[in-house]
This record gives C-alpha cells, sequence and structure tokens, in this order.
C-alpha cells in the first residue's frame, strides 16, 4: 500500500474511532438523562449535538470526553463512581469507570471510561459539583431532552479561555467559537454579557492582549490540535473568532 492509501486508511480508522466516541459518549448522556440526574452537561460534546440539528458550516467536532456539573447534593467520590458505573454499564456491559482525580472547589473530579476486555482508556468524563443556572433543553436526534449549557455560557466559557495567557494552550476554544459564530443569536453579545456579569459566573473575562498579540504562537499550538472532521484553515478560523469577539474585547465586568 501507497502511503497515500496508507495515510486515507488510517483517517479512515480514525473516523470510525471518532463516530464510535461520539456514540458513546451521546448514549451516556441519554442514560444519565433518562435516570433524571441532577446534572447540567457542557462543552464540546453539547456543541456537537447543537451542530447535528444546524450545522451551517458542516463541520463536525469531535471529543474524548463529557464535561458535567452536578447540580444536586455532594456525593462521595465512591458514589459517584458507583453511579456512573450503572450508567456505563446500562449503555455498554464491556465497560466501566474508573475515578482518577478528586473533586474540589475549583477542580473537577476526573473519570475514566476504560474497556474491560483491553484495559484501556476509551473516553473520559470531568464532573464539577457546583450550581449551573446558565442552561437550556437540548435533544438530541432521536428525541431524548437534556440540560446543556447554554450557548451564551458557551461563548462566555470560549472567550474566557482565549482572553488571557490560557489562550497558548486553549485552542480547541478558538476551534469552538469559530463553530459557535455560524449558529449565535443576533442577540449573542447582550444575552452572554449577562452571563460575564452574573454574580454565579465563576470564570473571569481577560483582556485578549495574548490572543491579539501572540498570533503566531497561537497557531502552532492550533496546527496540533486535531478535534474536527475537515482540516481547519488557521487563517480563517482566527480572522473569523477575531471578528465574533471583538465585542468583548475590553469589556468591563
Amino acid at each position: 500500500m501507497g502511503s497515500t492509501q496508507l495515510k486515507s486508511a488510517t483517517q479512515k480508522e480514525n473516523k470510525m474511532d471518532n463516530i464510535s466516541k461520539s456514540i458513546l459518549l451521546e448514549d451516556i448522556i441519554k442514560e444519565m438523562s433518562k435516570r433524571n440526574l441532577p446534572v447540567v452537561f457542557k462543552g464540546a460534546t453539547v456543541l456537537r449535538i447543537m451542530l447535528e440539528n444546524n450545522n451551517p458550516c458542516e463541520i463536525t467536532r469531535w471529543t474524548n470526553d463529557i464535561d458535567i456539573d452536578w447540580v444536586g447534593t455532594p456525593l462521595s467520590m465512591k458514589e459517584f463512581e458507583s453511579l456512573l458505573n450503572k450508567v456505563i454499564e446500562a449503555v455498554n456491559g464491556s465497560l466501566y469507570a474508573k475515578a482518577v482525580r478528586n473533586y474540589e472547589e475549583r477542580r473537577a473530579a476526573g473519570f475514566d471510561i476504560i474497556n474491560g476486555y483491553r484495559e484501556e482508556v476509551v473516553a473520559k468524563i470531568d464532573l464539577s459539583v457546583k450550581k449551573n443556572n446558565f442552561y437550556a433543553v437540548y435533544r438530541t436526534y432521536d428525541g431524548i431532552s437534556f440540560y446543556g449549557a447554554s450557548i451564551y455560557k458557551m461563548i462566555a466559557d470560549k472567550c474566557c479561555g482565549i482572553s488571557n495567557k490560557t489562550v497558548y494552550r486553549r485552542a480547541k476554544d478558538l476551534v469552538d467559537l469559530y463553530l459557535l459564530s455560524y449558529i449565535a443569536p443576533e442577540k449573542y453579545v447582550s444575552m452572554t454579557y449577562q452571563v460575564l456579569r452574573s454574580k454565579e459566573y465563576d470564570s473571569t473575562l481577560g483582556t485578549f492582549e495574548d490572543f491579539k498579540e501572540g498570533k503566531e504562537k497561537i497557531r502552532k499550538t492550533f496546527e496540533k490540535s486535531k478535534c474536527t472532521e475537515k482540516e481547519l484553515d488557521f487563517e480563517e478560523v482566527y480572522s473569523r473568532v477575531e471578528e465574533f469577539t471583538k465585542p468583548f474585547w475590553g469589556m468591563r465586568i
């Protein structure tokens, strides 16, 4: 097999792997929702589900994990692990969850989802124990409803991620803002501003100076980030995100 054929075969293999992971993560969301657990989902998995129903840019966002805010009574790590194992067993009996990081006030608990036959980590769950009043109701393709971070909460989170020095390791936030720019409602600036100003919002908007001055350094990180089905052009992504986030530059919160 030639190098071009080998590369094509590898890409197809990775694509199928990403599809399988996406199905698994969505099935976990559906199972948790069916059990009426006190959770708000967030992050790339929610964005990918949003794009299933409205994707003018025709780009699929891949991810290896689920981000969750547990908004109910806090549980112990053993209780969380046991609960997640019941959920995962209902989805796929060959998988199990293992706690790898305890939660703290500003740190999420971490759980690996492991293939029991190969003892291989196939996905991850990050679970924070905190309130989240910035949510909306979403539906999966087969009609299962769940609570997920609102689009304005997503924009606020991603803006905070790229507005300070963390931009150099948050290339995926750049990609997410690029995707969000295609589906954001016209009122996104005022609604996102409300989230950023809320006393219940726990992230801080920076000055965007590193985003503006460190373009070439950001490019290097971006080029290593492979989180979409199609390869994205950095110049296009950067310029669109620049225009999309300009209303928040210098904003006083």
